[in-house]
């Protein structure tokens, strides 16, 4: 996880601090901040840290048994009011301490190394990758045919690559350069390791992904396919209708 990330969520938190000074301890105000400070450091830096097991152990009450002094009462009226500004000068103490523990949290997260942008994405080379297994070889074919007479660029493995690629980084930069990964799904083929193994890969990569369904029910597939919404192409309507939503796309 890339801590720097919360570190404006953690600055905003800082920048609440003075404010809340002005009330008092477990107003809705105070609460929502502790529940709000606790999250984003734990999320930050862990409940293990020093930041977060100090934070979480302050009380926000003022717990000591000294004797009221008479100069109290003069300045405060009684013992209920001596009590109450004493409660508060603890509470802001404690906001003081947050205050600058939160500062070094901040610091220690500021120091974190920059994380290195991703590589930009390949360019599309196709429009869809066909998945299919060895048994729909024939089936595959007439779908990519079917793909290229209205315009759309489809990589299949076994008519794409070169006797001289390796087959695997070829499949794997396919993937890459393909806007969709279109899976042909049929009884023969519906739990292949390889046909599984492609539509894993898509779905680390976050392509889109639409199975296309010749004589298997929804019901039948695994995930991450069964998550994705299934098309039938058992008629040459359902086909079309296929072909044309990648058109559209």
């Amino acid at each position: 996880m890339n801590r720097r990330a919360l570190l404006p969520q953690l600055e905003a938190l800082i920048g609440e601090n003075p404010a809340l000074r002005s009330s008092s301890a477990f107003t809705s105000e105070h609460t929502k901040w502790v529940t709000k400070t606790l999250s984003i450091l734990e999320r930050a830096l862990g409940t293990n840290s020093r930041y977060y097991a100090t934070f979480h152990n302050f009380n926000w009450q003022f717990s000591c048994t000294t004797v009221i002094t008479l100069l109290e009462l003069y300045r405060y009226g009684d013992h209920n009011g001596v009590m109450g500004a004493r409660q508060q000068e603890a509470y802001c103490r404690q906001l003081e301490s947050a205050e600058g523990l939160l500062e070094a949290a901040r610091e220690e997260l500021a120091a974190d190394p920059e994380p290195e942008a991703l590589p930009p994405a390949p360019e599309a080379k196709y429009d869809v990758f066909l998945s299919y297994a060895t048994t729909d070889s024939e089936l595959a074919h007439e779908l990519k045919d079917d793909l290229e007479e209205e315009g759309i660029s489809c990589f299949l493995a076994e008519k794409d690559l070169q006797v001289t690629q390796q087959w695997q980084d070829s499949i794997r930069t396919a993937l890459l350069q393909s806007r969709f990964v279109l899976l042909l799904i049929t009884p023969s083929s519906h739990n292949r390791p390889w046909l599984l193994l492609e539509a894993g890969a898509a779905w680390a990569l976050n392509k889109p992904m639409i199975p296309a369904l010749s004589h298997v029910l929804p019901k039948e597939l695994v995930e991450p396919i069964s998550s994705y919404q299934c098309k039938k192409i058992e008629t040459i309507s359902q086909r079309a209708k296929l072909i044309q939503q990648i058109k559209n796309a």
